[in-house]
């Protein structure tokens, strides 16, 4: 049952996400070949720097108030609604005065990075987009504690086409160039928390309860330094490429890194759908919550490595397809970079047991090592090795904090993890990708061939060496259509 829910949950909510990831792969050869390479490296240091701004703005309420909201039953709507009211405006004066200072100094931010006042007015746009996407992201956020997953993929879809469409009108058909892409993003971001904001309106009341402001801030503010060293982790090596390398090695390694974020789609999806599930399961049965955490982190690890198998062998083959021939050589870094994926995706189910230990001191501590770590390894491995060394010190980091994570969970809330089986899985995925990156044949169809035994390598030596066995393999489709079905039915 709970199961068969996750996996109904994960269907529905990574449907918004796949959707828009599909429309990106189609919109890959356009943009590719309307921007260069250095622009694309503009677009991932601006990214870089609003992040920052965003994750300062969200004061780590997002998490407090869907951890608050689940201190309250069902039948206490009041003191729900005050979680979500007292939230909802602590984020728009919060992001609103980020926004503005953003705005504010995009002269000087330019000339910082760009060594001019050039990109001033594309900063000024993403700053102004701030605030929209915060509060898009919190009404979204409403909607997973509601157990509104088909709304939530419907806002995901909304806010990603129309931001898609506002940019292709605004580069194509109005020739504004970077100008028009965030211009773009801006207005169907707006027309997105329009949206989310009418679906949601119901909770939203004209209040700030300071009680629950404090509770919350309690939870929410240790996550902000761990939010900050998740962008060190996640996003400064673009500054450490910035600075070594070029504009056109930054751009090679963002789309590098968006083949990789296709595997993000799942990582997402099982995210959003195990969190409420996890603390509503956990309240009513902890037993069964820590076996149905165990069993969740194989099928996880399987998948994503899977999926990690297929985009890094064939990375080369997908870039030499959709991509202009100037950023082919972004397939050097998709193998890493999708490991560190699939370090992201279990971390989403071991953490768990700090999180019901309201111990979130401990993401403070180690993402602040592992994004001491992560700075060393940028500073020794880009110098030489540019963006290849990027993504190396990337998937050695993610894999240092999933161990401290594994290890800290399991002494606050252990649950029965198959640790050998988990590392049978990481191995042979490992190897199969680190074969299958050096493998390139020309032309291309032979090399498309040739790899195709590579891959069903993967499930074939898992079976061999016993990490899973048949009927736990094909357990796996069956949860999926029973979830499908169940979900039709309720429709």
């Amino acid at each position: 049952m709970h199961f068969r829910r996750l996996f109904r949950d994960t269907l529905i909510y990574g449907s918004g996400h796949v959707t828009l990831q599909l429309v990106g792969v189609v919109l890959t050869p356009v943009w590719t070949r309307i921007f260069a390479p250095s622009d694309y490296g503009v677009i991932e240091t601006v990214a870089t720097l609003i992040a920052v701004l965003i994750l300062f703005a969200s004061l780590g309420l997002e998490s407090a108030s869907q951890r608050s909201y689940f201190d309250y039953a069902e039948g206490q709507l009041a003191e729900r609604r005050a979680v979500l009211s007292t939230t909802f405006w602590t984020l728009l004066l919060s992001s609103g005065v980020l926004a503005v200072l953003g705005f504010l100094l995009r002269d000087v931010i330019s000339g910082h990075f760009f060594g001019s006042h050039r990109y001033a007015t594309i900063l000024a746009l993403a700053s102004l987009t701030v605030p929209l996407a915060i509060l898009t992201n919190f009404c979204q956020e409403v909607m997973r504690v509601r157990h509104q997953p088909w709304r939530y993929s419907l806002l995901a879809v909304v806010s990603g086409v129309t931001s898609i469409g506002f940019a292709l009108f605004f580069v194509i058909v109005l020739d504004k160039g970077l100008n028009g892409y965030y211009l773009g993003i801006a207005a169907g971001t707006a027309v997105a928390l329009g949206l989310g904001y009418l679906i949601v309106r119901d909770v939203i009341r004209p209040l700030v309860d300071v009680r629950e402001l404090r509770i919350m801030l309690a939870y929410g503010l240790p996550l902000v330094p761990a939010a900050a060293s998740t962008w060190i982790l996640q996003l400064s090596d673009r500054f450490f490429l910035l600075h070594y390398g070029t504009l056109r090695e930054l751009g090679l390694y963002g789309v590098g890194y968006r083949l990789a974020n296709l595997l993000l789609l799942a990582t997402t999806a099982v995210g959003l759908a195990w969190a409420p599930l996890m603390l509503e399961l956990h309240a009513s049965d902890p037993v069964v919550e820590r076996i149905t955490r165990s069993r969740t982190l194989n099928y996880v690890t399987f998948v994503l490595c899977f999926g990690a198998v297929i985009l890094s062998v064939y990375a080369r083959e997908i870039f030499s397809t959709v991509t202009a021939s100037s950023f082919a050589d972004a397939y050097k870094v998709a193998g890493l970079l999708a490991g560190s994926v699939v370090f992201v995706g279990m971390n989403a189910i071991t953490i768990s047991g700090i999180a019901i230990a309201r111990r979130t001191g401990y993401f403070a501590r180690y993402t602040v090592y592992a994004a001491l770590l992560n700075t060393a390894l940028n500073f020794a491995l880009i110098p030489s090795f540019t963006m290849v060394g990027a993504a190396l010190a990337t998937f050695a980091t993610y894999g240092v904090l999933a161990v401290l994570y594994y290890r800290r969970a399991e002494a606050l809330d252990p649950a029965p993890f198959e640790t050998r089986r988990l590392l049978v899985i990481l191995a042979v995925a490992a190897a199969i990708i680190a074969a299958g990156t050096f493998i390139n044949l020309d032309p291309l169809w032979l090399s498309v061939l040739a790899k195709v035994p590579l891959v069903a390598a993967f499930p074939v030596l898992l079976l061999l060496l016993g990490a899973f066995d048949w009927s736990t393999l094909t357990e796996l489709p069956r949860f999926a259509l029973a979830a499908m079905r169940s979900e039709k039915a309720t429709a």
